[in-house]
């Protein structure tokens, strides 16, 4: 999510000794827009095309950058997230240093995907419905919902709730990782990389599962979707899934262009009667 003081700040020094209005002119963009953001009252990360222009038509002087702009649209280089794992993990003499940023990158681009896959579901879901977002974890809204009888794990990358719906929650489970980054065991390295990618799935989501089969009454008011920004895996996972699986509560599977920035598509998983 953007940073709004950082946005305004940057923003008014883009514009130089020129007014508001002068410089919402000279970018070709609506004045309310630049507005809002000096105001602190959007809601959600710049189009990216008027992150384009603020940069394109700042003042010389400002020291106004892509990456400032970037960063404080909610955007972090891939090269600083990968520094940031490599020091969580210690890696430092530890791992030789083409290993250590293998892994940082790996680590870097799911955090990057998911960051995209999560503003894209924002944006799409203001332009329908009234909604309320919640931190990235069920702990704000614990004490709404059912405790699981089994322990298991209410997994979210994010979660928002809804009026007018026939349940009140719809809770977000990403796939960020990338098929080409599918890694076999040596115990199944003869395994087609499309089955491993498969047990993956099922492995990463297998909480969602248990709880939808051995207590679906704790998940009445909520709706659960699996998130792809990777077609090829989206259309892999729902194949396997549409035909054999019933569930007795609201899953669904979803795609999403992070490129284009909309939700190709969203097909619900078949119910028990």
């Amino acid at each position: 999510m953007p940073d709004k003081d950082d946005l305004a700040d940057l923003l008014t020094k883009a514009r130089g000794d020129r007014s508001m209005a002068e410089f919402a002119r000279i970018c070709e963009e609506n004045p309310a827009t630049f507005s809002r953001i000096v105001q602190r009252k959007i809601i959600k990360p710049l189009d990216l095309r008027i992150v384009h222009v603020i940069v394109k038509n700042a003042s010389p002087a400002s020291g106004v950058t892509v990456e400032a702009v970037m960063r404080a649209n909610g955007y972090m280089p891939i090269n600083d997230l990968a520094l940031q794992r490599q020091n969580q993990e210690g890696q430092k003499g530890r791992d030789d240093k083409e290993t250590v940023m293998s892994r940082g990158r790996g680590f870097a681009t799911r955090i990057a995907v998911s960051r995209q896959i999560r503003s894209v579901i924002i944006e799409n879901l203001y332009d329908k419905f009234p909604i309320t977002i919640y931190q990235d974890a069920f702990g704000p809204i614990f004490a709404r919902i059912p405790a699981s009888r089994h322990c298991l794990l209410r997994s979210s990358n994010l979660i928002v709730g809804l009026t007018g719906k026939e349940f009140k929650y719809w809770n977000f489970l990403f796939y960020s990782d990338s098929m080409e980054d599918c890694s076999l065991k040596k115990s199944v390295e003869q395994m087609p990389r499309e089955i491993e990618f498969y047990r993956n799935c099922l492995f990463k989501f297998a909480d969602l599962f248990l709880c939808d089969s051995w207590e679906p009454d704790t998940m009445d008011e909520f709706k659960n979707t699996i998130v792809f920004a990777e077609e090829t895996a989206y259309r892999l996972f729902l194949n396997n899934m549409i035909n054999d699986v019933r569930v007795n509560t609201r899953i669904s599977v979803m795609l999403v262009d992070i490129d284009k920035r909309v939700i190709e598509e969203e097909v619900e998983l078949k119910r028990n009667k």
